[in-house]
This record gives structure tokens, sequence and C-alpha cells, in this order.
């Protein structure tokens, strides 16, 4: 405890002349010309394409357990059809392209960072090192949650929804359409499950606290609703709770997460001044 304290201490005695500390200032050896941008932004967009790309063409490599494994969540007795020649093929590609943007997204969030670091202090390139592994586990994270709950869930509903007009009505599923809605249900609750991490990343470089994100409860709330509407194409309450509630979560979360940073910026700011 000791060694900690006179650490903290150690750290506060180093400030520069105008009484910021080295690491709450960007380095200016890595400042860049506005060429020098478009260019470094032409450089990490080239690899974030290659590298989706390459788990593109891995994805494709390994089609068939891919859709395999997305056909579990849908009752055993539900088969899909395509109703155009063009369809199946299409629809594989897709797949294949989700699987490239899951895989390279460690390589997605690392290029942005990479990109920004240039303008980024010391302090703030620890926390951007640390936001690439976790936000990578996190959208696997938000990605299983759908598989294992969201999906279950809202297939059985709907397509279980046929017994009220199985009289009138019969099943014939476009694999198109199923692949679209587990595509699109996996790659948004993925992104969702990045929130606290984003907002820890926010508050611990000082964009926002836990004052302002309490203040905007009402507002996500709202937003919640509406995601969950978007994303889910069942009108049904019981299935857009299943991603507004931990959508609102992950935000009390991230405000979980602020508080923690809150007195650390505080006492920067008190050091600085």
């Amino acid at each position: 405890m000791a060694t900690e304290e006179q650490a903290v201490s150690d750290e506060s005695q180093e400030v520069l002349p105008d009484g910021r500390h080295p690491d709450d200032v960007a380095d200016l050896d890595m400042e860049m010309t506005l060429g020098e941008h478009i260019s470094e932004l032409r450089r990490r967009l080239l690899i974030a394409a290659l590298s989706v790309l390459f788990f593109t063409i891995i994805g494709f490599i390994f089609i068939d357990p891919i859709m395999t494994f997305l056909r579990q969540p849908s009752p055993e007795e539900i088969r899909l059809y395509q109703f155009s020649p063009t369809e199946g093929l299409f629809t594989y590609m897709r797949v294949a392209l989700m699987a490239g943007i899951a895989g390279a997204m460690p390589v997605l969030v690392y290029q942005i960072g990479a990109y920004v670091l240039p303008g980024l202090t010391r302090r703030e390139r620890r926390y951007l090192y640390m936001l690439v592994p976790t936000s990578s586990f996190a959208f696997l994270v938000g990605m299983a949650f759908c598989y294992y709950i969201v999906l279950r869930f809202a297939l059985n509903f709907l397509i279980g929804a046929e017994a009220f007009v199985s009289n009138q009505v019969g099943s014939l599923i476009s694999v198109k359409f199923y692949i679209n809605f587990i595509t699109r249900m996996m790659l948004a609750l993925g992104l969702v499950f990045q929130t606290p991490i984003f907002i820890y990343f926010l508050s611990a470089i000082g964009l926002v606290d836990t004052q302002r994100l309490s203040r905007w409860r009402p507002f996500v709330i709202v937003i919640c609703a509406i995601v969950a509407a978007v994303i889910t194409p069942t009108p049904d309450p019981f299935n857009q709770a299943l991603v507004a509630i931990p959508m609102y979560l992950l935000y009390e979360v991230g405000i979980l997460l602020s508080r923690i940073t809150g007195p650390v910026m505080r006492r920067r700011s008190r050091r600085g001044s």
C-alpha cells in the first residue's frame, strides 16, 4: 500500500511548467500534416479491407459448418428454400462476409485506434490499448447472447405463431430472409454490447462524466426501446424486451465504470490546476 501511495506521489511531482502531467499531453513527435493524415487513413483502410477479405475467404471455406451453426436456433422441422437461382449463392456470400467482419473485428478496432493515436496523450493511448481486446471480447459476448437467448426465443415465437393460422398458411421460409434476420440480429447485438467499454473509454479521457450520463437516463430508455423495435422484426413486447433490457443494463454498467474513473479524473484535474 505504501509503495502504491509513493508511486502516486512521485507521479504527481512529475509535472510540466504549465502544471500538466506529461501523460496528459500529446506527443509532439507524432504530429502529422494533412497529407500525412490522408496517407495514414488510406493505409489503415487498406489494412482493414484486407483483413476483412482474408477472414471472408476463411468464412467461405468453412461455409457449411457456419450455415449449420446458424440453422440451429430455428426449430428442427423448418426447412429453408431459395426462390431464385442466385439467392443461395448470394446468401452464402453474405454469411462469409459477416464471418469476415466478425473475425476481423480486433483488427478493425485497432486500425481505428491507431489512426487517432497521434492526437492522443500517453494516458489516452494506454486506455486505447485496453479498448482493443475488451471491445472485441464484448462483441463476441453480444453475438453469443443473441444466438443462445434472443434468437431462440424470437424464432420459436415467430415460427410458432403459425399454429394460429395453420389451416390457412404454411411456412416456406426463404434462406435469404432467414440469414439476413440472423446476421443482422447478431451483428447489432455484438455492437450494442460494446456500449459500456466505450463509455468507460470516453469517461477515462474526460469527454463524459457520471453526472452527465445519469441525466441522460430518460433519453437512453427511449433510445433503447426504439433500437429494440428496429432490430427485432416482431411487434410483441416480449421479444423487444429481450433486446431493450440488456441494452439499458449495459448503459448502467457503463455508468458504473465511469464512477471508477471519475475520482481519478478529478484528481488529475486538481493536479493540473
